[in-house]
């Protein structure tokens, strides 16, 4: 049976990426910086996260983990980022040892749950449509599936915002406008409000100095009340909202973290800053713009996005959750 010990990721980054060369980089091609970067990048990322499978002194296996932690997180929770076993290797449990280790890991950290796929950065949201014999192993090994979410894309060459969306703002006195540094202490305690489950996403833009990518929405007597984080070729490298440039192109942009005030919605604000992004994106030479992890379909659909793809939502509770 393999054994199981921590990754390092000066010694097993090369190993590691082979395994995703042989069993997914045709379906979903990466560079080997680009895989390292999403599995070992903070904020979410420590080390001691990851893990490898190790037979006869050989990598067979490799599991990456993220655990949400923080002053902004309210319930704790993990994600199993990426499981890979060689093709040789697979059927003989390594598989389910990396995930019962690495949800031990978690368990062991505090988490109260774990989900399939990951936050910021990552790869996927939970387990993609073109990958069927992942939800099949997850599901024999005792993971539930809940839903469906979406990717959507859409190209900005042509991009033009429909009549009456931005206008719908001005007779409003609404005004959207990028943040500038002296706008994040108000945004910051507006995300942590409103919209903890991504506080986090923004925090750690603002540490990047990504300050210009928060598009925020001001109301007719000045206070924020909406706000989404934008993505594109000038935003730090650390970041990796858009992994897949592959697949998308090099300038692959995107929008996300999209929300609104309890206490401002049905105004349009919402349609008006994925509008408003999108144009401030296909400024700043975006070509392929991307928005994950949503249900709202019909929503983005108004301003042209369509489906890229979807994902089979997973998760499953810890024990650390009944103690």
């Amino acid at each position: 049976m393999a054994h199981i010990r921590l990754y390092n990721p000066e010694q097993d980054a090369e190993a590691a990426f082979a395994l995703w060369r042989d069993t997914l980089n045709r379906e979903w091609p990466l560079t080997a910086a680009q895989f390292r970067q999403v599995v070992t990048t903070p904020p979410l990322y420590r080390p001691g996260d990851d893990f490898v499978a190790e037979e006869n002194g050989r990598v067979v296996g490799f599991v990456a983990t993220q655990a949400q932690r923080g002053a902004y997180v309210q319930q704790p929770g993990g994600n199993i980022v990426v499981l890979l076993v060689a093709p040789e290797a697979q059927g003989h449990g390594i598989g389910r040892a990396l995930l019962d280790h690495a949800a031990a890991h978690l368990r062991d950290a505090g988490m109260l749950w774990a989900g399939i796929g990951g936050r910021m950065p990552r790869l996927w949201p939970s387990v993609p449509d073109n990958l069927p014999a992942a939800k099949a192993f997850f599901q024999a090994c005792g993971w539930e599936f809940q839903g469906i979410s979406y990717d959507l894309v859409q190209h900005l060459d042509h991009y033009v915002t429909p009549p009456g969306v931005l206008e719908r703002m001005a007779a409003q006195g609404v005004r959207l406008e990028a943040a500038g540094a002296a706008d994040m202490p108000e945004l910051l305690a507006f995300e942590d409000r409103e919209f903890s489950g991504w506080a986090n996403e923004y925090h750690a833009a603002a540490d990047l100095g990504d300050y210009a990518d928060c598009l925020i929405a001001r109301d007719a007597d000045g206070p924020i009340i909406g706000a989404l984080m934008m993505y594109g070729p000038q935003s730090h490298p650390q970041r990796m909202d858009v992994v897949w440039k592959g697949l998308l192109g090099e300038n692959v942009g995107s929008l996300g973290a999209v929300g609104v005030a309890q206490t401002a919605r049905q105004r349009g604000i919402g349609l008006a800053l994925v509008a408003r992004g999108s144009e401030i994106l296909k400024e700043r030479g975006v070509g392929n713009c991307h928005i994950g992890w949503l249900v709202l379909v019909d929503f983005y659909g108004k301003l042209g996005y369509t489906k890229w793809h979807a994902y089979d939502m997973s998760g499953k509770a810890l024990q650390a959750q009944s103690q």
